[in-house]
């Protein structure tokens, strides 16, 4: 069970069909694992009238239980037709899956977490090659598409005077679902009226099924079956300046983790954005700068030539 790439669903299984060995009457033991909904069993699994049962614990809550049951009838022994031995068994069994699960969980954490901060890394190196607006969101979103695996991303700029969103960016694989939602380069998007106010103070928005919410985008969004949204805002100095639109086809899609580095991923975003417009708004003072030097020296040249041509007499 400890094999490494082995993935919970492996082992659970596995452990379902190695069970029966260890009981008294193998040949006519069945073992199945039922943990967080979903059912583990030996193939010769059927319901049995003398069964046991071990709990599984998950970071101190219960996950699910280890069951096995003898399918004909045997001699009464310390609980039923099982021994205490066997008692003991399967405690340490479903105390070993729960172990597992906790670490592999754990490990699982780790790797997204790993993952998720290298593709941070990336987008923001990328990003930082980038000298305009446009070009930076849509290499975001193309990494996003491509590593993040959402089904639907895309960028909306936010008007403050008509206090609307209107989409400047869509992911290179977005713009099928798009076309579906009706949504292109220049769409608006009235924020009163999806509910979006609350990305102005900065807040991340989710929608676990946009199927359930009665707000003229959701519905769209439900109609092109993406039934997950999450909407993270892009602010500079506590000021919106847009927002990122990311759709997944299942409900529920979306991990607090994912949250957290969309969230992230707009900080830096954002600063780039800042970053390019200070750099525009400097390029274009020192070029004023320049134009100005240049007009005081033409008219430097010319008063410096009207004086000797003042002071030269034929």
């Amino acid at each position: 069970m400890n094999r490494q790439g082995i993935s919970l669903e492996e082992i659970y299984q596995e452990t379902a069909e190695l069970i029966p060995p260890g009981w008294q009457y193998p040949e006519i033991t069945c073992a199945r694992i039922l943990i967080e909904g979903e059912v583990y069993e030996k193939t010769n699994f059927k319901e049995a009238l003398w069964k046991q049962w071990g709990a599984i614990d998950v970071d101190g809550q219960r996950a699910g239980f280890v069951e096995v049951g003898y399918l004909e009838e045997r001699p009464e022994a310390d609980e039923g037709p099982f021994i205490k031995d066997e008692r003991n068994l399967i405690h340490a069994i479903a105390e070993q899956l729960g172990n597992i699960t906790e670490r592999k969980r754990a490990e699982e954490k780790l790797n997204q977490q790993y993952m998720r901060m290298a593709l941070l890394n990336r987008i923001t190196r990328t990003v930082a090659e980038r000298q305009d607006p446009e070009s930076v969101f849509l290499v975001m979103l193309q990494h996003l598409e491509d590593y993040l695996t959402v089904d639907f991303g895309c960028i909306a700029l936010f008007d403050q005077i008509k206090e609307s969103l209107c989409v400047s960016s869509i992911g290179p694989k977005s713009r099928s679902p798009a076309g579906t939602m009706g949504l292109e380069q220049g769409t608006q998007i009235s924020v009163e009226q999806n509910g979006l106010g609350r990305c102005k103070q900065g807040e991340t928005l989710y929608e676990p099924d946009t199927a359930r919410v009665n707000r003229p985008m959701l519905k769209k969004f439900s109609q092109a079956a993406m039934r997950s949204l999450l909407v993270s805002p892009i602010t500079v100095e506590d000021k919106l300046i847009g927002v990122l639109f990311v759709g997944r086809r299942s409900a529920g899609a979306f991990s607090s983790g994912e949250s957290e580095f969309l969230r992230q991923l707009c900080e830096h975003t954002a600063l780039a954005v800042k970053q390019k417009r200070l750099y525009e708004e400097l390029e274009g003072a020192y070029n004023e700068i320049r134009e100005t030097q240049k007009v005081v020296m033409e008219q430097e040249r010319l008063r410096a030539l009207g004086q000797m041509a003042s002071g030269y007499s034929p």
